[in-house]
């Protein structure tokens, strides 16, 4: 009886697509309400009849049903569940190609939304994942390169300059701190923050150019712990891991980003790449580089074309992280994510 059922529906289905009773683009469709369509009822029919088969394990008969789901059903909200299912059933009958190539599909379509979207990523380890932290993944790898690494943007680098600036942000200047509640001074967002301790920001810089950043980030971590500070987030990176990142961009590249963050907070804490990495060499040296990541639909916004131009000025090096390939711009495979486009 129920895959009578489901072979009715079914038929029903492919004979309504055939009637334009299902419609393909905004502009036709007929209706504000599909649910109440004959079609539509038909539609849930056959997705019990899914559930069914997978519950017997006839994956590839379910995978039949929800190919004809997707064929047919061209704008409708639960497509990116039956693309899930589909990418599912496909992977329990060992087609991995296919699996991975109906979730990269998934993701170009538009009516593959919100979580739907994000569960079609999934990383080395098999679990869900967004694309940054594969491309962490990535890059954590023998092939990547071996990095340790955060997915950031601004926060890391925020955290780092409350540290390493505390004096600086705190110090005794009129008229800039009004309550005890306050987390940061009045005046941070202006241009007279660097102008009014210019005396106390220059030295501090010179240390942390010639390579004392580390001793002063520890001592202000230990010393301040658990302190609110505007920027500082106590409970993200452990003080192992700022030591690492503070060593690995070097005191060159650290004062010059402290420099523009006291110069100018308001407009250089944002806009900062995704992805800080870092890898230790033999001798304790150290590099890092920063990665953004960008789908080939996304637009660096201005702030980010700045960060990414100052960092390239200072450091040579700066990698634009790409999601896909011209015929398939949804592609998030280990090939596009060493596909690299440098600034320069």
């Amino acid at each position: 009886m129920v895959l009578r059922c489901i072979a009715i529906s079914d038929s029903r289905i492919c004979s309504s697509a055939t009637k334009s009773v299902q419609v393909s683009t905004f502009k036709q469709l007929s209706a504000p309400f599909p649910c109440f369509s004959a079609s539509w009822i038909y539609s849930k029919v056959v997705l019990l009849g899914v559930y069914f088969l997978e519950s017997e394990r006839r994956y590839n008969e379910a995978i039949d049903l929800l190919k004809r789901l997707l064929l047919n059903f061209t704008c409708d909200r639960r497509r990116g569940y039956w693309t899930l299912r589909l990418s599912m059933d496909l992977e329990h009958m060992g087609r991995v190609n296919e699996s991975l190539s109906v979730a990269e599909t998934g993701l170009d379509d538009p009516w593959v939304r919100a979580g739907s979207r994000i569960s079609l990523f999934y990383g080395e380890d098999g679990e869900q994942c967004g694309v940054e932290e594969l491309a962490l993944q990535y890059y954590a790898g023998e092939e990547g390169g071996g990095w340790q690494g955060v997915h950031s943007e601004s926060g890391i680098w925020l955290t780092v300059f409350g540290l390493l600036m505390w004096d600086v942000i705190f110090a005794d200047v009129p008229n800039v701190f009004l309550t005890r509640f306050q987390t940061s001074p009045l005046d941070l967002d202006t241009d007279y923050f660097y102008e009014a301790r210019k005396a106390l920001i220059e030295p501090l810089l010179l240390k942390i150019h010639e390579g004392m950043a580390e001793e002063i980030l520890i001592t202000s971590y230990e010393s301040h712990f658990e302190t609110s500070c505007r920027g500082v987030n106590w409970n993200m990176h452990s003080i192992t891991e700022l030591r690492s990142v503070v060593t690995c961009i070097g005191g060159r590249c650290l004062a010059l980003i402290c420099r523009h963050l006291a110069q100018d907070y308001r407009s250089w804490s944002s806009g900062m790449p995704d992805l800080l990495l870092w890898r230790f060499h033999s001798d304790y040296s150290g590099e890092a580089k920063l990665v953004e990541v960008k789908g080939p639909r996304d637009r660096l916004s201005e702030q980010q074309r700045a960060w990414l131009l100052f960092y390239f000025l200072i450091n040579g090096d700066i990698p634009i992280l790409e999601k896909g390939y011209e015929k398939d711009p949804a592609v998030v495979t280990k090939e596009a994510i060493s596909r690299l486009t440098y600034i320069g």
